[in-house]
C-alpha cells in the first residue's frame, strides 16, 4: 500500500527503514520510486547488499542517516554526490561508505572513552555526545532524570561511534548492545554478523534467527548469550563451531557466547528493530536469573 501511494501521488521524499525496504523489494513494481529524489533510511543499520539490490531494482540510492527522538530527530544524513565538477581541487562529498552521513550544520560532537569517561579525539571510537539547537531541553521529571544524559549542555546519545575530519559519522552500536567482558567491549551487532556468516544466514531474510544479549557473569562481570531459533539440540557442538568460526574470521575467542539459548522466535518491535528488553527477559528466564529492567 505504501508503494502504491508513493507512485500515485508522485512522492519525491521518502523516509523509511531497512525493514520496509525489504518489503518494497518483494512487493513493489520497478517504477514505484521513479519520482523519488531522496530516499532516506534510518532507525537500524542499512546492509550494503540491500542498498545495492534496491538501487539495481528501482534506480534509487538509499541514503543512510542517523538520529534520535531527543534530537528532533535528525543528526546526520548521507546525500547523493552531485555531478562531477570541472573546477580544480577536491570537493566535499555528500556520501561516505559505511557512515551515517555528515552531521547537520550547527551540531557539535565530542567523543568520550566508554571505559574512563574522558574526552578523546573524535576519530577515536567511543560514546557520542551532541550539542546543538535541535537537542531537546530534557525529559519529563526534570534534573533527577536528566543528570545521567546531560552534562554541561551535552547530550549523551548512548551510541558508540566516531567521526572523520569532514564530520561523517560512523556508528558501531548502542552501548546497550555491547558487553564488557574482562575490560573489552564486545559489540553485539558485529558478533551477530559474524555468527550469521558462520551459519550461512541471509542478511536479507525478513525473519530474524539470532540475537545476542548481555548476561551477568560472576567472574568477568558480563558475558554473552545467544538466542536462536536454529539450535534445539547439540548446543555444545554449536558453541564450539561458533568459537572456531570467530577465530577463522580473525575475531577474539572472547566473543564466543557463553550460553546458547533455543527460542521459538526472536522478539521484534513493530519498527523492525530488535526488542532488546524482551530478548534479555527470555535469556534471564532460561538461565533462572532474576531480571531487572
Amino acid at each position: 500500500r505504501l508503494g502504491a501511494l508513493i507512485k500515485q501521488y508522485g512522492i519525491s521524499l521518502v523516509v523509511t527503514t531497512p525493514t520496509f525496504l525489504r518489503g518494497f523489494m518483494k512487493r513493489c513494481e520497478t517504477d514505484t520510486f521513479q519520482t523519488v529524489r531522496y530516499l532516506i533510511v534510518g532507525a537500524e543499520k542499512l546492509p550494503e547488499d540491500l542498498a545495492t539490490a534496491f538501487r539495481e531494482k528501482f534506480g534509487v540510492i538509499p541514503c543512510e542517516g542517523y538520529g534520535l527522538t531527543e534530537a528532533s530527530p535528525v543528526c546526520s544524513v548521507n546525500f547523493i554526490d552531485p555531478a562531477p565538477s570541472n573546477a580544480a581541487g577536491d570537493f566535499i562529498p555528500g556520501m561516505k561508505k559505511s557512515s551515517v552521513g555528515a552531521l547537520l550544520p550547527g551540531l557539535a560532537i565530542r567523543i568520550t572513552s566508554p571505559h574512563t569517561g574522558h574526552v578523546v579525539p573524535i576519530t577515536t571510537p567511543g560514546m557520542i555526545w551532541l550539542k546543538g539547537p535541535n537537542i531537546f531541553p530534557g525529559y519529563l521529571g526534570g534534573p533527577q532524570i536528566d543528570r545521567d544524559i546531560f552534562v554541561d549542555g551535552w547530550l549523551k546519545t548512548g551510541d558508540i561511534g566516531s567521526a572523520d575530519e569532514f564530520g561523517f559519522l560512523k556508528i558501531e552500536g548502542r552501548i546497550s548492545r555491547f558487553s564488557k567482558i574482562g575490560g573489552e567491549m564486545v559489540p553485539h551487532e558485529a558478533l551477530e554478523a559474524a555468527i550469521m556468516n558462520i551459519w550461512n544466514l541471509d542478511p536479507a531474510d525478513e525473519e530474524r534467527r539470532i540475537a545476542v544479549v548481555t548476561i551477568p557473569d560472576p567472574v568477568k562481570g558480563e558475558a554473552v548469550a545467544l538466542l536462536t531459533t536454529l539450535v534445539t539440540d547439540y548446543v555444545h557442538q554449536a558453541r564450539t563451531l561458533i568459537r572456531h568460526g570467530l577465530i577463522d574470521q580473525g575475531l577474539p575467542a572472547l566473543w564466543c557466547p557463553k550460553e546458547i539459548i533455543p527460542v521459538e522466535r526472536i522478539p521484534m518491535l513493530p519498527s523492525g528493530k530488535l526488542d532488546i528488553k524482551q530478548c534479555r527477559m527470555l535469556a534471564y528466564e532460561a538461565l533462572n536469573i532474576p531480571f531487572e529492567p
